[in-house]
């Protein structure tokens, strides 16, 4: 059987990517019957806004074009919550690839609000089986239809291989209204002062300290092995678990991360330490507190997460 899908962004270096690569895998895997067929393969990945927004309304047209030739088509991402037009307009049949979005308060919050109300009303009427990205939206969907979730661990296992520890911390710094940069920065300010050494991956901390190591953008394999050589990792503040926190998790490091999930945080409850990101310094004094004592919790051991989601790959027929 052939599955005609949408993918907007098919990057193994982005968050959007790395999730539609990890669908794909998963669909194959559980069906090896199907086949995938792409129906942009040979339009680029854009991570900006013609990709992310302005494309995915052609995709919805090419959906269809496939749709009313009775084929069966799938539509992996973008696909936040609050994004209403895409539910919307795609045909009723079609599969959806993992729900995403945050539920961090932004600028435009009320708003948001609305349009997320309006997707779970659409979703419900058209979908029977929802795939979420996280456990954030659960409570909207529960006993109203076929829910699967936590579809972002669909790779996540601990690397036993140890590597020598160069830093102290590895931060990951993007410029964007949820990322929590000004808290990051700041945390990043003390440490340095007190002569902690410091990984950046993505945008770079100038000026504060040789105690700092930029790295800027890398690919994921790289990544990795830096953080592998580290000892602590600070999350972004809006998310709880980013592929950069699950790659810091994988490779045992203690991750501090923002006790506004704190309700969300199910797993790997050892390693997980929450902060107050709205206070940086009251957060620099649990973490400087904790370093001595942390290392001695006992790491779990693989979770397994295919009994969250793999039912929905089973149900695509």
């Amino acid at each position: 059987m052939n599955i005609y899908y949408w993918a907007s962004d098919k990057s193994f270096n982005t968050g959007e990517g790395i999730l539609a690569n990890q669908f794909i895998k998963e669909v194959q895997r559980i069906n090896t019957n199907y086949k995938l067929i792409s129906i942009n393969k040979k339009l680029k990945s854009e991570n900006n806004l013609i990709g992310k927004y302005i494309m995915p309304i052609y995709g919805i047209l090419k959906i269809w074009q496939h749709t009313l030739n009775g084929r069966k088509t799938c539509f992996i991402n973008y696909l936040p919550l609050w994004n209403f037009i895409i539910f919307l307009l795609l045909p009723k049949k079609t599969i959806l690839g993992p729900i995403t979005g945050t539920i961090i308060p932004r600028k435009y919050d009320n708003l948001l609000n609305f349009l997320k109300f309006i997707s779970i009303k659409i979703i419900l009427i058209k979908f029977q089986n929802v795939l979420l990205a996280t456990n954030f939206f659960i409570n909207y969907f529960k006993n109203k239809c076929n829910l699967y979730s936590n579809f972002i661990f669909s790779e996540f296992k601990f690397n036993n291989i140890r590597l020598n520890k160069k830093y102290d911390f590895i931060i990951y710094n993007r410029k964007h209204e949820t990322k929590g940069n000004d808290f990051t920065i700041e945390i990043v300010k003390l440490l340095a002062k007190k002569k902690f050494k410091i990984a950046v991956l993505g945008d770079q901390i100038k000026n504060i300290s040789n105690n700092i190591k930029n790295h800027g953008y890398i690919k994921r394999k790289f990544a990795k092995k830096i953080i592998a050589q580290s000892r602590y990792s600070l999350s972004s503040a809006e998310n709880l678990y980013s592929f950069f926190t699950q790659d810091c998790l994988s490779e045992n490091l203690i991750v501090f991360y923002n006790s506004y999930f704190k309700n969300y945080c199910h797993f790997f409850k050892e390693q997980l330490v929450p902060l107050n990101y709205s206070n940086a310094i009251m957060s620099f004094a649990k973490i400087v507190k904790r370093i001595g004592k942390i290392n001695k919790n006992k790491i779990n051991g693989n979770t397994n997460f295919n009994i969250y989601f793999e039912n929905y790959f089973k149900n695509l027929v």
